[in-house]
């Protein structure tokens, strides 16, 4: 689990090592204690006490109980009679006047009422395959009514899934042996397109989805476990922490995405996913919305984030937060892992991921967005003074065909001016490149080898 200023990903998710002779997995992750009560012999006196003690309760019960009880019998007695029958019956079956057109008006409602309601989900029925009318079912509420917790567990909680990645990495004597990370996802279309982090899934060699056993669609599934489904990457972006997989399959539940834009801060959310992997699967959290417009810093990449209190655990990640209304607000991503600090997670605003969603889904990709094509890290004083280089940022790699392999950068450069003002930093760096377009020149200084150097770099298309 990587780690910088306090925050983590959950990158790994619950994971289970499968390499021989190391698996980590509980089988048991609950306290239990068994006390055995100690043994005391009887003592004659102990015995002697009891009885005497019996008698004498014995006695005290039974005085009470001769004099005291045909007191208050008869008290009570004569209370229940001041009371009229005939006018406690009358007071208890007295019901609102109503005249005879309210009441006929009231009946003529009712029967309307019945009738719409039965005509509607007929029809909808008859309009509606049987497997899209249950996805259906899921993101009805066109009324935006505000449900309660259990409601929204049953409105959401269906499209919720957990997702299992699967990874292959290399032991000291260069042994393979996978892992497998616990993450989950939301769907958003009854076709199967899955959202996620991308954290959950990078770096996977496989990745299955798997479903809520009551909410399984009826559809063909080579899997042995009929709830697991092979899923493919259409399209990830690091840059945002989004992902959405595709599963070959239609008839699904899916979730109603909501306007971020509308939170306010102490309203209810709700969170739902897979803490600690499938065995937790469909957990519910519920919280407020503790903050919004949160700038988190995470692996020199920037978020602005919903902040909440609802438990979000590992295994959480790419889960859905959700608003009163049943409607998906966030996307469940970070959380804060520092010793003594509890109920701080955060969410990615819907509205921040709708549009990376969208091309992700038709392109497999951010369109759009400039690209330079290195990868490098930030040069700190200390590394300036050892190495007497300036502060900047050190090339590690160059991307084939990119706008920095066609200017001429190289590993090893460092770069100190971007579009002619001085950076230090990735965080700098990029700062700077999101604020032009694809397609534009922009000047940059690299020191090479004692020596500065200004190239012109063409911006191309982020991939």
């Amino acid at each position: 689990m990587s780690e910088l200023n306090g925050y983590r990903w959950h990158e790994d998710d619950y994971e289970k090592e499968k390499k021989q002779g190391l698996i980590v997995k509980s089988e048991k992750s609950y306290y239990t204690e068994n006390y055995v009560k100690p043994k005391k012999g009887m003592h004659i006196h102990t015995a002697i006490v009891a009885i005497i003690a019996v008698v004498i309760g014995g006695l005290v019960f039974g005085t009470t109980f001769t004099f005291l009880y045909p007191m208050i019998y008869t008290q009570e007695t004569q209370t229940h009679h001041s009371l009229k029958p005939d006018a406690e019956s009358d007071f208890l079956d007295q019901q609102p006047a109503q005249n005879p057109s309210q009441q006929q008006a009231s009946e003529n409602n009712e029967d309307r009422i019945d009738e719409s309601v039965s005509t509607s989900t007929e029809d909808k029925k008859a309009d509606l395959s049987e497997q899209d009318y249950r996805a259906s079912l899921v993101t009805d509420n066109p009324e935006g009514i505000h449900l309660t917790v259990p409601q929204i567990a049953k409105k959401v909680g269906p499209a919720v899934v957990g997702i299992v990645s699967t990874r292959q990495s290399r032991g000291f004597w260069g042994e393979v042996y996978e892992t497998e990370g616990s993450g989950s996802g939301i769907l958003i279309s009854s076709d199967g397109f899955v959202v996620t982090n991308n954290h959950v899934i990078e770096g996977a060699t496989e990745i299955n989805v798997i479903l809520n056993d009551a909410h399984m669609p009826n559809v063909d599934n080579d899997n042995t476990d009929k709830n697991r489904f092979n899923a493919k990457v259409i399209g990830a972006d690091p840059q945002t922490d989004l992902a959405v997989l595709k599963i070959e399959a239609t008839g699904f539940p899916y979730a109603k995405l909501g306007d971020s834009s509308l939170l306010e801060v102490g309203e209810m959310a709700v969170a739902i996913g897979n803490p600690l992997g499938q065995e937790f699967a469909g957990s519910v959290t519920l919280g407020v919305i503790s903050a919004l417009n949160r700038t988190i810093r995470v692996e020199e990449r920037e978020f602005t984030l919903i902040q909440t209190d609802a438990a979000i655990n590992p295994g959480n990640s790419g889960g859905p937060l959700v608003n009163s209304r049943g409607e998906v607000i966030g996307i469940n991503t970070i959380k804060m892992a520092v010793r003594g600090v509890e109920g701080m997670g955060f969410a990615i605003p819907i509205n921040e991921a709708k549009p990376i969603i969208s091309d992700l889904q038709q392109y497999g990709y951010v369109k759009g967005r400039p690209f330079i094509g290195i990868v490098g890290r930030d040069i700190t004083e200390s590394i300036a003074r050892q190495y007497s280089w300036p502060l900047g940022i050190y090339v590690i790699q160059v991307a084939p065909f990119s706008g920095a392999e066609i200017a001429g950068i190289s590993p090893r450069d460092i770069i100190t001016k971007f579009n002619n003002i001085s950076v230090e930093t990735i965080a700098e760096l990029n700062e700077e490149k999101e604020k032009l377009n694809v397609g534009d020149v922009v000047q940059v200084e690299i020191y090479r080898e004692g020596e500065y150097k200004t190239i012109q770099l063409k911006l191309t298309e982020e991939r």
